[in-house]
């Protein structure tokens, strides 16, 4: 993306935030708004993946259905069974 052709926004940061962004654009050579949108870009994709982590947990905290157990007790017992084949 080309960094003119975005929404122009006016946000505060901490002056060393400011400082450290200054370095790493001039020695990446882009401007900082790239450096910002990248960053942005980071932090945001690390929040939906902390997110979904939540949801997968919460899912997979709760007490398997009744449905889910007889499902599982009927892979079990199947595989059981395929073990006990190439056994013998």
């Amino acid at each position: 993306m080309n960094h003119t052709n975005g929404m122009k926004i006016a946000i505060s940061v901490p002056e060393a935030i400011s400082k450290e962004v200054d370095r790493l654009a001039k020695k990446c050579r882009v401007p900082r708004s790239r450096v910002y949108v990248a960053a942005v870009k980071k932090h945001l994709k690390a929040l939906e993946s902390e997110l979904m982590l939540q949801k997968l947990n919460e899912v997979h905290s709760g007490e398997m259905s009744n449905e889910d157990k007889a499902f599982l007790a009927g892979s079990l017992r199947s595989l059981a069974q395929i073990l006990a084949k190439e056994k013998s």
